[in-house]
């Protein structure tokens, strides 16, 4: 429902806030008070092409902004979520769009900027505009068979929610095949790569460490002779004596005979001495460790160009196929992976057929059930239709539902939607063909016939509806009939409505007057929310003029006496279970 709709500088609208409500709102007003300047505001806030002569002369730019309320099981909420434009905090959504003299334009849903294609797909699951120059979702073919489908009942709801259902399990097996089939014609491309590749890392026979060991044995093999050269040093310091000096070892040995002379008399220093012994066993374990491997460090140029052969081959298989030898392993996996399937592949293509030529035929099978079901509905939409029709003024219309495809064959060319297409045609005049809804040439027409689909189909998911002048061309008993029609959307929609037709106008269940103004040599459109009294008045101007008789006073006030017994009527068989 729209709540609440703001207009700044948009032609002759300087600055206006209306708050609306839900049932129908009727908005009256002179010729050229600016009726239709209100929808194209709002048809420019749903996506319609903004222009920059619309903008106020000596303004910069024009903005409207709509508040609009929504079911959370509405399509509108399924297309905010894709988007994440939900705003968590608030059960509306806002609309703000802006466009100035450079023609440049702006577009906010609750406060985030997005693209016109996103607007308009809001726009298309919340407001229909029904008029000469508005745009209608009813009369687009891409939706008809939608439509149609609205009117079935659980059990065509049934099938269709079947026939979907099958559909997606189809799709899914078909681009698996198609993966398949892809992944084979790579294979076969591919197949000798892989296996040269495959041989020559298993013939590498890397472990995930070797490198780093490797290189560390390299370091080792380079520096052997500087540390057999730093090892006998250390071997000397601690065993060979010198003339006028001793080895480390020999000088202990000389400590510990003179305090063991020591403790022959004094026992105080028996711990220290325990502790020398220990430092002359340790130093002599190091000593007898540091010949041995000093002795075993031979030189061997032949194991370092063996290790620097094998760090060679692994920096090769590193610039194909990783940085690190585990990323080598882990590729060599994969196109193992690869052959090993590949040589599988065609059973799994073989078993994939099959699977899919059995959802197919059933696919088949509830696809001609439900285009059964349609060719039933599709008559049943169309009587009803040609019967509201005759009840606005249109007793000559016919108004025909025509399929296209090839429902009664088994078709490779599936749509998500069904195995055929439908679109709506209509003819006015006896002796004239049936046309497509968009090539009937009167307005009047359109709107009428709009309103008679609405009248049979009032399970729509949108929640507002415009109308722009419905009543033209039409009088006397039919204006009636559709006002009454109009009032009975108006318990599924939101209507707003643009009339000149009195008795349509007392239908409303609240009344917007639109006036045009001068001040200080500037036009302004102004709106305002009628009372009771002044929709009285309202009502006998479009009845006698500004010329209002006491006769059409009181045409006015039985005019909404009648509105309001019509509207109970509505009410009371609404809440009478069916």
């Amino acid at each position: 429902m729209l709540e609440q709709l703001m207009i700044e500088n948009f032609a002759l609208i300087e600055s206006m806030e209306l708050l609306l409500q839900p049932g129908m709102t009727v908005f009256t007003g002179e010729t050229g008070a600016g009726k239709s300047i209100l929808l194209d505001a709002i048809a420019f806030l749903l996506g319609a092409r903004g222009n920059t002569t619309s903008i106020r002369n000596g303004k910069e730019s024009m903005s409207v902004t709509g508040y609009f309320s929504f079911r959370e099981d509405s399509s509108l909420s399924r297309i905010l979520s894709q988007y994440e434009l939900i705003d968590e905090d608030s059960d509306q959504v806002s609309i703000w769009r802006e466009l100035n003299l450079k023609g440049k334009g702006q577009i906010r849903i609750n406060g985030k900027p997005v693209s016109l294609s996103i607007l308009r797909e809001c726009s298309d699951s919340l407001i229909e505009i029904n008029g000469q120059h508005g745009y209608q979702q009813l009369f687009n073919p891409k939706n008809h068979l939608m439509f149609l489908d609205q009117t079935g009942d659980a059990e065509h709801r049934d099938l269709l929610r079947r026939y979907k259902d099958q559909y997606r399990i189809w799709r899914d097996t078909s681009k698996e095949l198609q993966q398949l089939r892809l992944g084979e014609r790579e294979s076969l491309q591919m197949m000798e790569l892989w296996q040269y590749q495959a041989k020559e890392i298993q013939a590498a026979a890397l472990h995930p460490d070797e490198e780093e060991r490797l290189l560390s044995e390299r370091k080792r093999l380079t520096h052997i002779q500087k540390n057999k050269a730093s090892l006998e040093r250390v071997y000397s310091l601690l065993e060979e004596d010198r003339p006028g000096s001793y080895g480390v070892l020999s000088a202990l040995r000389i400590a510990l005979r003179e305090i063991e002379t020591v403790l022959q008399s004094d026992s105080e220093l028996s711990e220290t001495s325990a502790q020398l012994e220990s430092c002359f066993y340790t130093l002599e374990e190091i000593s007898t460790d540091v010949v041995k491997y000093k002795d075993r460090l031979e030189e061997d140029p032949h194991a370092l160009e063996s290790v620097e052969e094998r760090l060679s081959q692994i920096s090769q298989l590193k610039r194909k196929y990783g940085n690190r030898i585990r990323d080598i392993l882990a590729y060599y996996d994969i196109i193992h992976q690869k052959i090993s399937s590949a040589e599988n592949n065609d059973q799994a293509i073989t078993a994939l057929e099959a699977k899919l030529k059995s959802e197919e035929k059933k696919l088949a099978e509830i696809g001609l059930r439900l285009s059964h079901s349609r060719k039933q509905l599709a008559g049943k939409l169309s009587q009803a239709v040609m019967k509201e029709c005759a009840d606005l003024e249109m007793p000559k219309c016919r108004f025909e539902i025509v399929f296209s495809g090839h429902a009664e064959e088994v078709t490779t060319k599936w749509s998500a939607d069904g195995l055929e297409r439908c679109e709506f045609f209509i003819s006015t005049n006896i002796g004239e063909p049936a046309k497509p809804l968009l090539k009937i040439a009167s307005g009047g027409e359109l709107s009428r016939i709009m309103l008679a689909l609405r009248s049979v189909m009032l399970q729509g998911d949108i929640p507002i509806v415009i109308f722009d002048e419905i009543d033209t061309g039409i009088s006397g008993e039919t204006v009636q009939r559709v006002a009454e029609k109009l009032a009975t959307l108006s318990q599924h929609y939101q209507l707003l409505l643009v009339t000149h037709q009195p008795i349509v106008a007392a239908m409303g269940d609240h009344h917007v007057f639109i006036r045009k103004i001068e001040s200080e040599e500037r036009t302004y459109t102004l709106l305002k929310v009628l009372q009771q009294q002044e929709i009285e008045a309202e009502l006998t101007r479009l009845i006698a003029g500004n010329h209002a008789a006491d006769a059409a006073f009181a045409l006015a006030k039985n005019l909404l006496t009648n509105a309001e017994q019509w509207k109970r009527i509505l009410h009371n068989s609404s809440r009478i279970p069916t």
